[in-house]
This record gives C-alpha cells, sequence and structure tokens, in this order.
C-alpha cells in the first residue's frame, strides 16, 4: 500500500447544482454536478435543463458515449452528476439550470 486512504461515500438526496466556471475568450464553458447536501455527487440519470437570458446556448454535452441528443438541445440526462453547456454571453448574462424543482443560476 502507498499509505494513502480513501473514503467511498454514498450520496443522498439531490439537494444542489454546483456550477462551475471556465471562460475563454468569447465563450464560457459551465459544468453543472448534482450533489447531495453534503457536496457528494448524486449519480442519477435525471434531466437537467439550461436556459439563459443575455446568452446564446451553443452546445449542451455529456461524457456519456451513448447519448444521441444534439449537443443544440436545452435539456439532456446527467451523466455521472454532470452535464456541461458551452455559451457565448454577453456582461450581465444569467444562466439558469434546473434539475426537477432543484434550481441554481450563475451571471456572466
Amino acid at each position: 500500500a502507498d499509505g494513502k486512504t480513501t473514503i467511498l461515500r454514498t450520496a443522498g438526496k439531490p439537494a444542489k447544482i454546483k456550477l462551475d466556471k471556465e471562460s475563454g475568450r468569447e465563450l464560457q464553458f459551465i459544468t453543472a454536478t448534482l450533489v447531495d447536501k453534503n457536496g457528494t455527487p448524486v449519480p442519477d440519470e435525471l434531466d437537467i435543463t439550461f436556459s439563459a437570458d443575455g446568452a446564446e446556448i451553443l452546445s449542451t454535452a455529456t461524457a456519456n458515449l451513448k447519448d444521441t441528443v444534439p449537443y443544440s438541445a436545452t435539456t439532456r440526462k446527467l451523466w455521472n452528476s454532470r452535464a456541461q453547456v458551452v455559451l457565448r454571453a454577453k456582461s450581465g448574462a444569467v444562466l439558469k439550470v434546473n434539475v426537477g424543482k432543484i434550481k441554481a443560476s450563475i451571471n456572466q
């Protein structure tokens, strides 16, 4: 053994959507992760919906190689708790994300 400890946690019920943003020159790449109240990713394949005010949604995707949903779709199934959206945003734009009744938003 290398002396490292690994802790496995079972996810609870979905509680919030964590949004992580990476900015390019013209595009925003935002990863949405469904997590429980402790921040543990919830691996449920639930529908996630993206909408934007003041921004153009260029693409949505997951890492699921069997996903046949078009990249232009604004609703798709989460894969391993995650989905990504690519935006062309103007200053003051807002991305809104929801999984069922769970909602999140991020300002651009």
